[in-house]
């Protein structure tokens, strides 16, 4: 606040300063426990009740709307307070249209509604800071403040504040106070705050979306509340904490000091900075091109007279695409472009320049005499130089533009961010090319450079010439000489700007690299390491930043990816970090030390404002959580329940708590709306925490048999189950040729059996949108039906597509690639690719297998095939060529399981099971066992790995090969297939006659094992 009235701010701190002193009196002389002073608290809130003046019921009180309250003139003037203020002066305006909205007299709870503008600075609104700051703190505070601003007469006010950043990213946080004073009755004041996601929402929804949440402001009631200051519950925060619903829905939080976790990621990042990513088969890099999203990294490469062009993922580096090649020394590329977005490649050789799009040759041109091809991918742009004249190609049409305004010029440098240019012509002239306005400024003769690069957001200029390097500075319009702690030890060869840190790095013949600050060009370190292994002959010089402060650089030998940043840097970042967590930002920030213990259920009465004013009823418990994260409160914070479950039990009843080594367990039992005591959530940011959460299922913590498939209806045995990718469908194939195919969903639920085939059906797939169904016969047939399932129809559900015929023997797994391409493996022991939009024939084989080969998985991440066979061997192929690339030796009757989402494959060899990373090649685990299993299964993202037996199922942690726990099982023998539910929530067991599902959440905490 720029000033307060001093009189009366002086009255609210004395009349604060006094009540902390009377609570300090009030205290015994021992210290009391957090917990149990919370529920004194609690106690003393309920008795409050009864002498508290009623704000639902507040007929004859006079209501202000104080608003919208804002912290800063530029804050006033943003999209989100202007829309506030519309809504607040409809309110005072259109009280009987209110009325409508709301489904009830809001009018006619108060005598008059009046807006009053708030005004920074204002000594009129000089306690608006101290309620602020008191928020959910004691609210006999916040009832004093208002007896010295107010008086005691007969009034009500309440006042908003609205989160403008929030506004702009399509969320609406709206919080504020209110108060309420009638003769014969206390002051009763509150705090609340509202949250609604709305994007990709217009304005007007937005503003409407407010004008309710306003009125529910207006018209819900005031609970009585308990404070307690989070930072002393925070102490407790050594475990992990489980919460099971009363409806079986469960949910872990782990609570995390975030200047601990800032503290271990300093030492992991300095750690980090000597260590560097080897990207194999990139030796003899000539050049790069890295596209806009960083995923994919264009290498041209000359080595023994071969020049090769591939294209390799960032996201999985064993993913490595031949995109051109020349075998002969008569052609060799010099630069290679990819464009994701448009499936485009842009290569330059020293005879040609071509453009190819989805293989097809848009563009070939005589290129003796082009080079500095540069592109603004956002654009779909490419320029380059022919001879001395520039020019522009449109990458989607293909067409080319001579840039004549240019003139003849001898070298251009685009700012991949801005897409403005600078050129020299050949006379020397150095001109900048506004894109934007496609204005061409001279700027300096008699320019000599062997290199440039224009930089990012300042639009700057490095340039180089011999061991010297120079920064144009566009808005000094005056170049300024690179400050280096000592002179380059040879020639500078290359340059490179980042792309989101305001750095250059320039490098040497020799090898040698620095690093510069991009404001005043000093230099900020010379980067350790050996980077003298160039050939000149073959090698480029390479150097270029990534976006997450790392760089590639190489030549000679293979590429190499290593952090950029130093630890002074760390360190500087990390302490204004620190700052910020450590210090609040303003005084609508010091509420969030405060959280609310309601002291009484929400009232009916508000649920009934709640769905008339935004059409949500209140009939299952996601629409109930829905309400509670609009009020920004929570059913039972985990925390403070299992530091005082009796408090809890005396409020809503039906709470137990158990310890189970490092978890405390909060079972709750199920509550009526009429019994829905809350929390308000704390702000996690400002307390310096952040709080991982964790959905374990809908059946509990403890594993067990939740459900049996209905079985009562088969009329034949089962031979296998495929479960949909989302987990919405599973489809049943039966002896008899038929298939049952039903809906998991809670919403839609349908079962119906339709027959496939003559004989008994040996598999199942569906394609990931559910819009296809394969399946395979021992009649020797493949069949791809067409699903119709939103809405579901029984007569017009399904229809045959295609059928694929020819194949000999039985077809044992299936699997989708695309909607065009099916995967078959089966006992001719070979994995069959079938073109299933066009040829309906087999597209490609890939042999190698001596045995019949039980499945196949298709990873479109690394686009492999991972097949596992009878013959005691796991193979990977590669699908475009048909290829092995590798192979892993199991042992008779072993039993594996991918899982595509992690890239894990898991298999058991000798009374092992192995767990690999095929993106990265590392072995993950490798778990010893008793005795074979029937089968295995990856879960939680490959953390956990359950071993499945006739009478149990063993579970070990993969990274620590720990056995976890076994779970017994009865009545289970025979079980010929199992698989993980898509969410590794549920594992499914099967055996001829019925299937059984068992929750086992409880083994998804070790997806949060990695805590500190």
């Amino acid at each position: 606040m720029s000033r307060f009235n001093f009189k009366t701010l002086t009255m609210i701190l004395s009349a604060l300063a006094l009540m902390a002193c009377n609570a300090t009196q009030e205290k015994p002389s021992k210290t009391v426990n957090v917990f149990d002073e919370l529920e004194q608290k609690v106690i003393i809130a309920q008795g409050a009740k009864e002498t508290s003046t009623n704000w639902a019921n507040a007929k004859g009180a006079s209501l202000s709307l104080v608003g919208p309250i804002y912290q800063t003139g530029l804050e006033k003037r943003s999209a989100a307070n202007k829309a506030l203020t519309k809504v607040i002066s409809y309110i005072q305006d259109n009280p009987k249209k209110l009325d409508l909205l709301a489904k009830r007299s809001i009018s006619g709870q108060f005598s008059t509604i009046t807006a009053k503008e708030f005004v920074l600075g204002n000594d009129e609104f000089s306690y608006v800071p101290a309620i602020f700051n008191v928020g959910y703190g004691d609210e006999t505070a916040l009832n004093s403040v208002f007896d010295l601003v107010q008086g005691r007469g007969n009034d009500a006010e309440i006042g908003f504040y609205i989160d403008a950043q929030a506004w702009q990213q399509g969320r609406i946080h709206l919080q504020g106070y209110k108060t309420i004073k009638r003769k014969g009755k206390d002051r009763n004041s509150t705090w609340f705050t509202y949250r609604l996601e709305l994007k990709d929402q217009d304005n007007k929804a937005k503003i409407d979306a407010l004008l309710r949440m306003s009125l529910y402001a207006l018209g819900s009631d005031i609970r009585e509340f308990a404070s307690i200051n989070r930072d002393a519950v925070m102490q407790f925060n050594d475990k992990d904490y489980v919460v099971e619903r009363g409806n079986g829905d469960t949910h872990a939080f782990v609570y995390q000091d975030r200047v601990k976790l800032i503290d271990n990621e300093i030492e992991a990042k300095i750690n980090a900075l000597d260590k560097e990513r080897i990207l194999n088969k990139t030796a003899y890099a000539r050049s790069i091109h890295l596209d806009q999203s960083q995923s994919y990294l264009m290498v041209n490469t000359l080595q023994d007279y071969e020049s090769k062009v591939s294209l390799l993922s960032l996201k999985n580096t064993n993913q490595n695409t031949l995109m051109w090649e020349s075998k002969q020394w008569d052609e060799f590329a010099k630069q290679a472009f990819y464009l994701p977005n448009i499936n485009s490649q842009l290569i330059l050789t020293d005879k040609r320049l071509m453009l190819k799009k989805q293989g097809k040759v848009l563009l070939e041109r005589q290129a003796d005499a082009i080079h500095s091809v540069q592109l603004v991918e956002s654009k779909n742009q490419a320029y380059f130089i022919d001879g001395t004249i520039a020019y522009a190609l449109d990458l989607n049409s293909a067409k080319l533009k001579p840039l004549t305004a240019f003139g003849q010029i001898d070298k251009l440098s685009l700012n991949p961010k801005s897409a403005n240019m600078y050129v020299i012509s050949t006379s020397g002239m150095l001109s900048f090319f506004d894109i934007k306005n496609q204005r061409l400024s001279p700027i300096k003769s008699g320019m000599s450079v062997s290199g440039m690069q224009a930089c990012g957001d300042s639009d700057n200029l490095l340039y180089w010439q011999g061991s010297q390097a120079y920064v144009f500075d566009k808005n000094a319009q005056q170049s300024l000489a690179v400050k280096a702690s000592s002179p380059f030890s040879g020639d500078i060869v290359t340059g490179t700007c980042a792309l989101n840190e305001n750095k250059f790095m320039l490098m040497t013949k020799t090898g040698e690299i620095r690093q510069f600050d991009g404001t005043d060009f000093t230099e900020i370190t010379l980067m350790p390491g050996t980077y003298d292994a160039y050939d000149t002959l073959n090698s480029g010089f390479i150097i270029q930043y990534l976006s997450n402060n790392e760089f590639i650089y190489g030549g000679k030998e293979n590429l190499k990816i290593r952090p950029s940043t130093t630890e002074s840097e760390i360190r500087l970042d990390y302490q204004k970090r620190l700052g910020k967590i450590n210090s609040a930002r303003s005084w609508l920030d010091k509420s969030s030390i405060h959280q609310a213990v309601f002291a009484e259920p929400i009232p009916k009465s508000d649920m009934n404002l709640y769905q008339a004013l935004f059409s949500n009823k209140l009939e299952t418990s996601v629409q109930t959580q829905a309400y509670l994260t609009f009020l920004n409160e929570e059913q039972a914070d985990p925390l403070l329940v299992a530091n005082k479950p009796s408090l809890f039990n005396a409020l809503s009843g039906g709470v137990s708590v158990f310890e189970d080594g490092n978890i405390m367990l909060v079972k709750q039992g199920s509550l009526e709306p009429d019994n829905l005591y809350t929390t308000s959530i704390p702000n996690w940011e400002h307390l310096g925490f952040k709080v991982d959460s964790l959905y374990l299922g809908s059946q509990g913590f403890e594993p067990k048999v939740y459900k049996e498939l209905d079985n009562a209806q088969l009329t034949s045995d089962i031979v296998s189950m495929t479960i949909a990718s989302n987990g919405e469908y599973l489809v049943t194939s039966l002896t008899n040729g038929e298939i049952i195919f039903e809906s998991l969903s809670d919403t839609g639920r349908f079962k119906e059996t339709f027959s496939v085939h003559d004989t008994q059906v040996t598999t199942t797939a569906l394609s990931s949108n559910n819009q296809l169904l394969a399946t395979a016969g021992k009649d020797g047939l493949i069949k791809i039906w067409r699903l119709n399932l939103n809405p579901m129809n029984e007569d017009s559900w399904i229809r045959l597509e295609t059928e694929l015929k020819g194949y000999a023997g039985n077809v044992l797994d299936l699997a989708f690639m695309s909607d065009d391409l099916l995967i078959s493996t089966g006992t001719d022991q070979t994995v069959k690719l079938w073109d299933i939009k066009n040829s309906n024939r087999v597209q490609a084989e890939m042999l190698g297998h001596t045995d019949s080969i039980q499945f196949a998985r298709y990873d479109d991440s690394l686009n492999i095939i991972i097949s596992s066979s009878d013959d005691a061997s796991i193979r990977i192929w590669n699908p475009d060529t048909a290829e092995q690339i590798k192979s892993f030796k199991t042992s008779s009757h072993s039993v594996s399981d991918y899982d595509v989402a992690a890239n894990l494959l898991a298999y058991t060899q000798n009374q092992l099971i192995w767990v690999k990373n095929l993106a990265s090649g590392n072995t993950l685990g490798k778990v010893a066992l008793s005795d074979e299993p029937l089968a295995v299964e990856l879960g939680v993202n490959g953390q956990v790995v359950y071993a499945i037996y006739p009478d149990r199922i063993s579970v070990f942690h993969v990274s620590s090969n720990e056995h976890i726990n076994d779970i017994n099982l009865t009545n289970q023998n025979q079980i010929k297939q199992v698989f993980s539910s898509f969410d590794a929530h549920d594992l499914y067991l099967m055996t001829n006659q019925e299937a059984s599902v068992i929750n086992m959440g409880k083994y998804a905490l070790f997806g949060l094992d990695n805590v500190y």
